[in-house]
C-alpha cells in the first residue's frame, strides 16, 4: 500500500509529534491482486470453503484523496453483521505486477466524524475517486483472502499478509501455496499493478 507524504507520521523529534510521543512503526503487507472471471470467483470461494475457511461480506466505500506522494483514502466498512466502521489509511506500494510489498499506517476514526473529515480533506487536497465494493473476507495462516465485487470494474481476487518487517522471506512461499489453493496464478496475465482507484480513473479517461 506508498505512504501519503502529507499525513507522513515521522521520528520522535519531528514537530508534526511535538507533545504526543513517539509514533508507532509502520506496518507492512506482501500483496497480490488478480482481475478475475464472476467463474473464478465462485471456484475460490469453492475453495475456501472446502478448505475450512469462512467468508465474512462487507460493503466497503473508499474514498481516496490527491495528495502529493503516496496513496490515502477513508475506509468506510459496513459488515453483513455488525456495526459500521472507518479508518484512514496512507500506504506506500510500487505499481508492479505480482506480489508487491507496501507499507502502511492506519489510523481508526469515529464514524460520527467521518463525514466531517472526509469533507476536511476533500476541500483541502481533493478528492481523487470514490471505489465502492463488496468484499468477502477469509484468513487462513497470515495471509487474509479478499474476493472483491467493485462497482465499475468487475470482480477480483485480492491476497494480503501483514509481514514483520524483518520477515526472512517465508511470506512469498505462504502467499503462492494461498494464490494456488484458490486457484489463481501470481505471475499471470490477470495480475493488477496499481489499486483499485487507478483502475477506474484508467477506464474513466479511457470512456472519455
Amino acid at each position: 500500500m506508498e505512504v501519503a507524504g502529507a499525513v507522513m507520521v515521522t521520528g520522535e523529534g519531528s514537530p508534526m509529534n511535538a507533545g504526543a510521543g513517539p509514533a508507532p512503526a509502520p506496518s507492512r503487507n506482501l500483496e497480490l491482486k488478480v482481475r478475475c472471471g464472476e467463474s473464478l470467483l465462485v471456484a475460490a470461494r469453492t475453495h475456501l470453503l472446502a478448505a475450512g475457511v469462512p467468508l465474512a461480506r462487507f460493503a466497503q466505500v473508499d474514498t481516496y484523496f490527491a495528495v502529493a506522494s503516496g496513496r490515502l483514502k477513508l475506509r468506510e466498512i459496513r459488515p453483513e453483521d455488525g456495526d459500521p466502521t472507518a479508518e484512514l489509511i496512507a500506504y506506500a506500494r510500487p505499481d508492479v505486477t505480482g506480489p508487491r510489498w507496501s507499507v502502511y499506517r492506519t489510523v481508526p476514526v469515529l464514524l460520527a466524524e467521518a463525514a466531517g473529515l472526509k469533507v476536511a480533506l476533500a476541500e483541502t487536497v481533493a478528492v481523487l475517486t470514490v471505489v465502492a465494493k463488496t468484499r468477502e473476507v477469509g484468513r487462513r495462516g497470515r495471509t487474509r483472502v479478499h474476493l472483491d465485487v467493485v462497482a465499475g470494474l468487475g470482480t477480483f481476487v485480492e491476497l494480503e499478509m501483514v509481514v514483520d518487517m524483518e520477515e526472512d522471506g517465508s511470506a512469498e512461499a505462504e502467499l503462492a501455496a494461498m494464490a494456488a489453493l484458490v486457484g489463481i496464478d501470481p505471475h499471470g496475465a490477470d495480475v493488477v499493478a496499481g489499486s483499485y482507484a487507478d483502475l477506474l480513473l484508467a477506464a474513466r479517461e479511457a470512456a472519455g
